[in-house]
């Protein structure tokens, strides 16, 4: 899903705009990569305490990486408002400046989508694994339909856009299929208990 943008950004202004918009999602790679460690850090902890139905410690744990990984994007996001055309200089060349503000967009989505990375993780560590495929496949279609409305009448802005509304979907779906499944898990345990 991540190649949709792409796509639409190239078809409908070219090659030069989807450079553009690689260049800077690329910026935010690093960013992602110490979140996915992170979460990977934290997922047999989670497990673990899943397992045992430490369910409010579990949720202690998540709510903790969550809170790390929107301080991590929060500090990308305040970063591109301060320096985001002086960084695009640094990095490329003044002919990207103008796209500051596409940069802080996809801060934004970057961060929206960290917290949606560790609700993932934490589906995956108590095993509820037949929802994730759905997930996906609808924040795909979302994805699809956002940049469908949004790129080719905003381009690389409308790019961004539609991160930020694939991200928020996946955080919104994620979100209830953690509390089904929290629900789920406690009403197990309370079974066995009485057994």
């Amino acid at each position: 899903s991540d190649s949709i943008p792409k796509y639409f950004v190239e078809r409908y202004h070219g090659e030069a705009a989807l450079g553009i918009f690689a260049a800077i999602t690329y910026i935010l790679v690093a960013e992602n990569t110490v979140i996915r460690a992170l979460g990977q850090s934290g997922a047999p902890r989670m497990a673990k305490l899943c397992s045992e139905n430490c369910i409010r410690d579990f949720m202690k744990l998540l709510g903790k990486v969550i809170i790390i990984g929107v301080i991590i994007g929060g500090t990308g996001i305040f970063i591109t408002l301060l320096a985001g055309t002086t960084i695009l200089r640094w990095a490329y060349d003044s002919s990207y400046t103008e796209y500051s503000y596409d940069l802080f967009l996809v801060a934004v989505a970057s961060t929206i989508f960290h917290v949606a990375s560790f609700l993932s993780i934490s589906l995956t560590a108590i095993r509820y694994l037949r929802i994730q495929p759905v997930l996906l496949g609808l924040s795909t279609v979302v994805m699809f339909i956002a940049c469908l409305e949004l790129v080719p009448r905003h381009g690389i802005k409308g790019a961004a856009f539609s991160l930020i509304v694939t991200a928020s979907v996946q955080v919104f779906t994620q979100s209830l299929a953690l509390l089904h499944a929290i629900r789920r898990i406690s009403r197990n345990w309370d079974s066995s208990l009485q057994i």
